[in-house]
C-alpha cells in the first residue's frame, strides 16, 4: 500500500523557501520532517503509525486529469504564495477581509503573516489578480488534536480588503451537512501538478486554473477504501472519489471543494498521490461552522 501523504508543502521541497530546502525541521505536519521523495512515492509498505508519519513527504496538491477552467468560473478561488511570489496552496474567499485555507498549509515559517501573500481574481497562476499581504493567521486551536490531520482548517485575514468584481466572489457556506450521506456531485478547483511523477522535459505545472467533478462518497466507505491510512478520516472530515488518473495532488492544499458552483462543503486536506483511484480527503466545511464563524465574528 502506499503511505499516507499530506497534502502540503511542496513538491520539490524548495517551492516555499527559495532554494533552500528545509530538512530537518518541524514543518507543517507536526512533529514530522520532510523526506527523500523517491522513498516517499515509491514501494515503501509503512508498519506502523510512526513509521507511517516519519515517511511522509511535503507536497502541492494539484489536480491531475482537470480541465482548464474559464476566466472568473471560480471567482472565490485564492493563491496563498510565499516572498517568492511562488504558488504553494489554495485558499477561497470568505469575505472583504478573510480567507479559507487549510490548517497544514500555514505551519512553521508560513504560519507567520509576514512569509505569505494571497492572490484573489487570478486565472494564471503568474502575473494576474490581486496580491494582498497578510494581517493574521488563525489556525485551529484543535489542528493535529487529538490525533494528526484533523481539524485542518485555517483562516487568513488579509492586511486590506478584498474588492468583489465580476472575478472576485465570496463562497457561501453550507446551510447543512449536504454530503453526510455521500454521493454528492461536486467540484474541485487549483493550480496544481498535472502529471504524477513528474516527466523530464514535460510541464508539470498548469499555466491556468484547473478544475474537475468528483462525488462524495460516505465515510464508511472511505475508511474501508484507504486501507490503514482510513484510520485519519475523521467524523468532521468528507472523502470524494474519482476514476484512476484523476483527483487531487501536489499543490491543491486548502483549496475549495463546491456544490452549486459557489457553496463550499470542504478544504483540500490530505490523499494518496495521485490519481490512483484511492479516495481524497477534506476537511469539513460545515462541521467547522461554529469556529469559523467565531472567528469572523471576533475579529
Amino acid at each position: 500500500m502506499s503511505p499516507l501523504t499530506a497534502f502540503v508543502l511542496l513538491a520539490s521541497l524548495v517551492v516555499a523557501f527559495g532554494d533552500r530546502a528545509p530538512l530537518n525541521e518541524e514543518v507543517l505536519f507536526g512533529d514530522v520532517a520532510p523526506i527523500n521523495e523517491e522513498k516517499s512515492f515509491g514501494n515503501f509498505t509503512p508498519q506502523n503509525e510512526e513509521e507511517l508519519f516519519n515517511d511522509i513527504a511535503q507536497w502541492e496538491g494539484r489536480i491531475v486529469g482537470g480541465r482548464e477552467a474559464r476566466p472568473g468560473q471560480f471567482p472565490h478561488q485564492a493563491s496563498l504564495r510565499n516572498n517568492h511570489r511562488r504558488h504553494f496552496c489554495g485558499g477561497s474567499v470568505l469575505n472583504n477581509f478573510y480567507v479559507l485555507t487549510a490548517a497544514h498549509c500555514t505551519q512553521g515559517r508560513l504560519a507567520i503573516p509576514a512569509n505569505i501573500r494571497v492572490a484573489v481574481g487570478s486565472h494564471n497562476l503568474i502575473n494576474d489578480g490581486t496580491e494582498l499581504l497578510v494581517e493574521r493567521v488563525i489556525n485551529h486551536p484543535n489542528y493535529n488534536r487529538p490525533t494528526r490531520l484533523s481539524n485542518d482548517i485555517a483562516i487568513i485575514r488579509v492586511a486590506t480588503r478584498i474588492q468583489y468584481s465580476p472575478r472576485v466572489r465570496p463562497v457561501r457556506l453550507p446551510p447543512g451537512n449536504v454530503a453526510n450521506q455521500g454521493n454528492v456531485n461536486c467540484r474541485l478547483s487549483g493550480w496544481g501538478q498535472i502529471r504524477h511523477p513528474a516527466q523530464p522535459g514535460v510541464p508539470n505545472l498548469p499555466e491556468v486554473l484547473q478544475f474537475m467533478d468528483a462525488v462524495t462518497i460516505p465515510r464508511p466507505e472511505c475508511i474501508r477504501r484507504l486501507g490503514m491510512s482510513g484510520r485519519f478520516v475523521y467524523d468532521n472530515t468528507l472523502c470524494t472519489s474519482t476514476p484512476v488518473n484523476k483527483g487531487a495532488c501536489m499543490g491543491d492544499s486548502g483549496g475549495p471543494l463546491m456544490v452549486d458552483n459557489d457553496i463550499q462543503i470542504g478544504i483540500v486536506s490530505w490523499g494518496i498521490p495521485c490519481g490512483r483511484g484511492q479516495p481524497d480527503v477534506f476537511a469539513s466545511v460545515f462541521h467547522h461552522l461554529a469556529w469559523i464563524r467565531r472567528v469572523l465574528a471576533g475579529n
